[in-house]
């Protein structure tokens, strides 16, 4: 078996901000235009818009509004939303 070996962004040649960055173990993040749009970090959580997910799916928009979908711990779904201050409102 073959495989690749990378210890940095992996792009298209000419767009050196924009990538896959694999430079930090145990994370794949995705570099847009120089920043970081989005991470699967080493527990399994997705972080759109956040560079340090807490949730399997945290979501953060330009309002700072977060959706976060989690399993809840009992294997139910549970959605929820949550403002800057840190309340939460939904399931």
């Amino acid at each position: 078996m073959s495989k690749i070996e990378v210890d940095e962004i992996v792009n298209q040649t000419g767009d050196n901000d924009s990538g896959i960055d694999l430079s930090t173990n145990d994370n794949i993040k995705f570099d847009i235009a120089g920043s970081q749009k989005a991470i699967i970090d080493s527990s399994g959580n997705v972080g759109i818009g956040t560079t340090s997910p807490s949730h399997e799916l945290h979501i953060t928009g330009s309002s700072d509004t977060r959706a976060i979908i989690t399993s809840g711990g009992s294997g139910d779904a549970v959605m929820m939303f949550e403002n800057a201050s840190g309340n939460t409102w939904g399931h």
